[in-house]
């Protein structure tokens, strides 16, 4: 079909589509590319001034040759279609957007202006400044944060092409112009007249050395190889390897004429939805990766002949890019996930480049992709796990890439400046001081992983050099990788960490084993992070470097650890883990994005994630599979019970929620017992009358789970707390019911509320429940959707809940966790839970505190949710903020223990600041070991007042000798 015929077509669509009110997020996308001559549809104010030309093109052979006087005009009778349309990602990221490509074979001082017309009437317009040379861009789209001058109005009929007023005449070149494509908001660009310029180093702050050390020499040395080993690759290249790769090179028809350079065009990859309905768009990655090959290959050999042939080669290639438009300044960005085989690439080739005096070319690309300059600002400093893992490796190239040894020192100095400050900074997104990893507003795991391993391996490039980074940093780095392997049972991620890739992630042990090396000193490994590797890998103890350092595999991590700033306490025992996770106002329940995690609303409302009583590196061997899952039957989550079409995330984007609730968090007694709560809060896009008191008492292998005040208005749907939800791989796997072994499927079981019941799940986790509760146990098959929402599917499992019904006013709940229980220990339990030495009692569950005491250990737990003085009898008298406290009485040592901790991060301005919190004790004590942050601040009437500095959600242990 001809190009003017298309776009007719494409045009009278547009227009039915509009006036029936369609989104159009598929239709073609109207074009011109001057491939079969000049369209009548462009008409010039000036006969002949228009004319097809082979000189250049950004699409096909062909482009639109413009010979412009000052003032000349073309009118191009155009319609736009829906100028409303989105598309994309979720349907929204996307709008309708115009754009043109345009080339100046030399630069011109001043601007051509495009407006958009209704008859004579102007709406919107935009101007393009020509003071450039090769190909450059403008995309702007009509609606949605309109980015032209005034506004374009959806019946234009016609644009207006206005040539500069003064010059006096000109040449310009037209390709690919797209009157109504959708592309992503983040690649809308509108060309500047102000050029480009690189942050330039203060000389006061980062000085040229005038002399270069030649340890620093070394340095540039061992870092150049250590960075080559990580992007170069390997294989063996001979001469039938390179003329392969020329032969290969040849689909590019890259050619060198007089009046330069031209060959088959690209357009970025990420802009290939906007060329939907152009056919033969070349995606500019292509070329990227056949670039890498080519660098690849030129360090596969020594060969100065075969070497000179692919430095040719990659020459001509990285020319055709630069009059592509892909230079610093153009608006051709082609930077993160994308443009890191072109980054890697050109750094690679970079004495190539140099010998041809294309490395400027490539140093400022890299650049302007990269930011390889801003390691000489402040003010950028404000990472998150992508820049670590797609950013900091093209800025250590870019450093690397300078033309002088004394610059590449300056560089090197200030990129590890700058690193050590990312890696401490506590701002918005990064690592916390608690070794969360921030990202999207939340400890975001999937990006953690990748991008903590892709920073450790820089890190360790730098290792061994002048450049090295400060302890302090990497003090930092190793608490990160440290509660990774904390907070995973071995490989086991809990599903409440997955963000929106649940059921599909797990832990590379790798990370731990490279920064190892980068972490030690003298050449030999750090001892604790190569202990935790081995744990993965036992084996390697025997081989070395660990054999020579005597290192062993650590044993399964034990203890509790809280991480205030992800909303999550992490509990060990033998080779068993529990997480309990919550979210607030400091960190989102998650992510649901735009095509994942479409039902995972409730994956951080208390879930409760036993993992390893089954298989320790199997999300299935602890029940946990996707075929089948009930999104809203997640262990120890309070939930409203949703039909699917009604859980699903009501947002065709993400959504990354938290809530108003502070009070958020956990505490850890002595790095061994803990407490955690969590707030339960409705909001705007959920129903927002959703409220509950959650807490959690975590005392060696029991868990005693609280609810109080669980209130909703939600009338039509049952709000239920799950115990349990397991996979059954083998429908015989049993669930024990008060003494009974339940194995049929289906079953359906209503326990009596007024007698005591108790259970285990099929993975051997036992549930004690106090008298005058609704409990369900279900076998069945179920049938759900898969996390994306694209497939049905289903599986069988064992699943318990509490029942608080439709609409709870006041609901609350109570029930007991042990892992690794038997039906004997089980009726042992319950039977001692008759008895006045029951193993725990529950003291107060209201709006006021959750208190318990367990009497195994003697341990006190207190969740207090307001201020002012407790009950009598209890060893806390009174407190003057909210706060979680845990007292242990004396023991052998003649100490009593006393644990406190404020969950309120009180961020301001991103930093958690500190507060005092006072607590009073009965009894007479003095402070063991007084520090700066806490102490005795009266005695008086057999109690004592102890003032304590919280920050950051810490848990602070004060011994405590009784007087």
């Amino acid at each position: 079909m001809a190009r003017q015929q298309r776009a007719w077509v494409a045009s009278i669509l547009a227009v039915l589509a509009t006036a029936m009110g369609l989104a159009w997020g598929q239709a073609p996308a109207l074009y011109d590319s001057f491939e079969d001559g000049v369209p009548a549809s462009w008409a010039p104010a000036r006969s002949g001034t228009l004319q097809v030309s082979d000189r250049h093109a950004k699409h096909g052979t062909h482009c639109l040759r413009w010979d412009w006087q000052a003032g000349d005009t073309i009118r191009v009778g155009q319609t736009l279609g829906n100028i409303g349309r989105t598309g994309g990602y979720g349907g929204s990221y996307s709008k309708a957007t115009f754009g043109l490509w345009v080339y100046c074979e030399q630069p011109v001082a001043d601007k051509l202006r495009v407006q958009f017309r209704t008859g004579e009437k102007v709406g919107g317009w935009f101007e393009f400044p020509l003071s450039f040379a090769g190909w450059r861009r403008a995309h702007l789209k009509y609606s949605f944060g309109n980015d032209f001058q005034g506004r374009v109005a959806p019946e234009t009929d016609n644009l207006l092409l206005t040539a500069p007023a003064t010059v006096p005449r000109g040449t310009v070149f037209i390709d690919l112009v797209v009157y109504n494509g959708v592309l992503d908001y983040r690649q809308q660009y509108v060309p500047s007249a102000k050029p480009w310029q690189p942050d330039t180093p203060d000389p006061a702050r980062f000085p040229l050395p005038a002399t270069v050390t030649p340890e620093e020499l070394a340095g540039i040395a061992t870092l150049g190889k250590n960075v080559d080993t990580m992007v170069k690759g390997g294989g063996t290249v001979t001469e039938a390897t390179v003329a392969a790769l020329e032969k290969e090179m040849a689909q590019w028809q890259i050619v060198r004429e007089a009046q330069g350079i031209r060959g088959v065009p690209v357009v970025h990859s990420r802009q290939l939805e906007f060329y939907a309905g152009v056919p033969g768009v070349v995606p500019c990655g292509k070329l990227a990766t056949f670039m890498l090959r080519l660098a690849r290959a030129y360090h596969g050999t020594t060969d100065p002949a075969l070497r000179r042939r692919l430095g040719d080669a990659y020459a001509l290639l990285a020319e055709h890019l630069r009059d592509q438009g892909m230079t610093a300044g153009s608006g051709f960005s082609w930077s993160w996930y994308e443009g890191r085989e072109l980054a890697d690439a050109n750094y690679l080739m970079r004495e190539p480049l140099r010998e041809r005096g294309l490395l400027d070319w490539a140093g400022a690309y890299l650049d302007y992709n990269y930011g390889s300059s801003d390691i000489f600002s402040d003010a950028t400093i404000a990472p998150n796990m992508d820049y670590f893992g797609n950013d900091l490796r093209p800025k250590l190239c870019g450093a690397l890439m300078q033309s002088t040894p004394a610059e590449q020192v300056r560089w090197l100095r200030a990129f590890t400046r700058r690193l050590n400050l990312d890696i401490l900074n506590e701002k918005g997104n990064g690592f916390k001081p608690d070794g969360s990893a921030f990202h999207h507003g939340m400890h975001y795991f999937a990006y953690a992983s990748y991008c903590v391993n892709t920073l450790v391996n820089t890190v360790a490039a730098l290792n061994d050099t002048p450049f090295r980074l400060s302890p302090a940093a990497t003090a930092r780095l190793k608490q990160v990788v440290l509660a990774m392997r904390f907070y995973c049972n071995e490989r086991d991620l809990p599903l409440s960490l997955s963000g929106r890739h649940p059921f599909s992630q797990s832990l590379g042990p790798g990370t731990l084993l490279t920064l190892a090396r980068a972490a030690g000193t003298e050449g030999k490994l750090d001892p604790g992070l190569a202990a935790a590797y081995l744990r993965f890998d036992p084996a390697k103890a025997d081989t070395e470097p660990f054999k020579a350092q005597g290192l062993k595999p650590e044993p399964p991590p034990q203890g509790n650890m809280t991480m205030p700033y992800a909303g999550l306490m992490a509990h060990r025992r033998g080779d068993w883990l529990a997480t309990v996770k919550g979210y607030g106002k400091y960190v989102a329940f998650g992510e649901i994005y735009a095509t994942d995690n479409r039902f995972g609303r409730y994956l951080s409302n208390g879930y409760l994630d036993i993992l390893g009583s089954g298989q320790p590196i199997s999300r299935a061997g602890s029940g946990c599979t996707p075929e089948g899952w009930d999104w809203n039957r997640l262990d120890g989550t309070t939930t409203i019970h949703l039909p699917l079409d009604k859980l699903v995330a009501v947002s065709s984007g993400t959504e990354g929620i938290g809530s108003d609730q502070a009070f958020v968090g956990g505490l850890s007694h002595r790095g061994r017992q803990g407490l955690f709560v969590m707030q339960l809060q409705g909001g705007q896009r959920h129903e927002p009358t959703f409220r509950g008191r959650k807490t959690y008492f975590l005392c060696e292998d029991r868990i005693l789970c609280l609810g109080s005040d669980i209130v909703n208005a939600d009338a039509a749907h049952e709000t239920e707390t799950t115990l349990f939800q397991k996979h059954l791989p083998d429908t015989a796997a049993p669930v024990w019911v008060n003494g009974q072994s339940l194995t049929a499927v289906p079953a359906d079981q209503a326990l009596p509320e007024d007698r005591a019941n108790w259970l285990i799940d099929p993975q051997g986790t036992g549930y004690f429940l106090p008298a005058g509760q609704q409990v369900h146990v279900v076998r069945q098959h179920q049938r759900s959707r898969d996390q994306a929402n694209k497939q049905d599917n289903e599986g069988d499992f064992a699943v318990a809940w509490i029942g608080h019904g439709a609409a709870p006013a006041a609901g609350t709940y109570e029930y007991a966790v042990v892992v690794r229980a038997t039906p004997e220990r089980m009726a042992q339990f319950a039977a001692a839970m008759q008895t006045l030495e029951r193993p725990y009692e529950v003291l107060q569950k209201d709006v006021q505190a959750h208190i318990v005491r367990d009497r195994a250990t003697g341990l006190w737990g207190f969740v207090l949710f307001a201020a002012g003085e407790l009950k009598p009898g209890l060893p806390l008298r009174a407190v003057d903020r909210p706060l979680l406290a845990m007292f242990e009485p004396a023991g052998a040592d003649g100490l009593a223990h006393l644990s406190v901790a404020d969950p309120d991060l009180n961020l301001q301005d991103g930093l958690s600041q500190p507060r005092p919190v006072r607590v009073t004790l009965a009894g007479a004590f003095g402070l063991d070991t007084p520090g700066p942050d806490c102490r005795v601040v009266g005695q008086s009437g057999g109690q004592t007042v102890v003032e304590v500095t919280c920050r950051e959600g810490r848990s602070c242990d004060l011994p405590l000798r009784p007087l």
